[in-house]
């Protein structure tokens, strides 16, 4: 309006003749805008006493196992994250229930907050809700804002598993086992609020990461094999499983992924070549070799891919 007022001393034949305020419903209906609530919520102050959910997809490509939904849970306190994945958005309810039984030694989940799908307003989810005592909450229509942390965490976890696909150039329908691997390093990562890491928090228990692999590294698994054949076979590792102390393992001549338990990594060694000349100096085992004036043997030079030809 002041605007208003002053254009009558910067242009001729224009004569303002009241300053009067009012809403015009004309601008209302043709500039409204969506507005939003800056206060941030409440943290929780507990372990499960507000936990954030949101459902993903369809997902293309589908992913190994028909797979082509992700539901994650993010704890509000801990900031731990648990991610299902599902053939279908009526497997929803029962992801929530492996949720729930997952979470039990930990604490009872208190709050859910949600969008307003229909698979989250169903009977069939309001029913498992109130048998657990759960407190189901939505977040306004339109308004994502309103259930960031979940949001948020799906933008961490695809960027994640995106980067583990490309790295390894393996096929992207194994985008199911990236996810699962994003979401288990992502519960293993320093949180600055906290000054620990989500799974800690939870567990009250430091993990040890000396057996973390890298996704996409080269694998030996161990087959039940007849008497004279190859005891293992040359694959790739894939992720963890979480039912289980076994490594999910991919098979590129079968396209097919395996839950093996006994498995050999030589990663470190490939990485410790890697990068340097043609030629790498080894220390041979025979004792008649010739030793320097320190008493060690002397090196010998072995060409490189020879070297790794016989140990592979």
């Amino acid at each position: 309006m002041k605007d208003v007022m002053k254009l009558e001393k910067v242009v001729n034949g224009m004569i303002i003749v009241g300053e009067e305020v009012f809403d015009c419903e004309t601008c209302i209906l043709g500039k409204m805008t969506q507005y939003r609530n800056r206060n941030p919520d409440t943290r929780a102050t507990k372990i499960l006493h507000f936990v954030h959910c949101d459902l993903s997809g369809p997902i293309v490509p589908t992913g190994k196992g028909e797979f082509r939904y992700m539901m994650s849970f993010v704890d509000d306190y801990s900031g731990v994250t648990k991610v299902y994945l599902l053939k279908n958005k009526t497997d929803t309810v029962l992801a929530a229930e492996k949720f729930i039984a997952s979470m039990s030694p930990y604490g009872t989940v208190k709050r859910l907050r949600t969008d307003n799908g229909t698979e989250f307003t169903s009977e069939s989810f309001r029913s498992l809700m109130i048998r657990n005592h759960i407190k189901q909450e939505f977040s306004a229509p339109y308004s994502p804002h309103q259930n960031g942390t979940v949001e948020r965490f799906w933008r961490t976890l695809s960027e994640m598993a995106r980067c583990l696909i490309l790295e390894s150039k393996l096929p992207k329908e194994l985008w199911t086992y990236a996810v699962k691997t994003a979401a288990k390093i992502r519960n293993r990562c320093y949180n600055p609020r906290t000054g620990k890491t989500p799974i800690e928090i939870l567990t009250g228990q430091k993990r040890n990461l000396s057996n973390m692999r890298k996704f996409g590294t080269v694998c030996y698994a161990y087959l039940q094999s007849k008497k004279f054949d190859a005891r293992c076979e040359r694959d790739i590792y894939v992720g963890y499983d979480e039912e289980s102390p076994a490594y999910f393992v991919y098979f590129p001549e079968k396209n097919e992924v395996k839950k093996v338990r006994c498995v050999k990594f030589t990663d470190k060694f490939e990485q410790d070549l890697e990068g340097h000349d043609d030629y790498v100096h080894v220390y041979s085992r025979p004792k008649s070799q010739e030793v320097d004036e320190q008493g060690r043997r002397r090196p010998t030079k072995v060409r490189r891919r020879n070297l790794i030809k016989g140990i592979l």
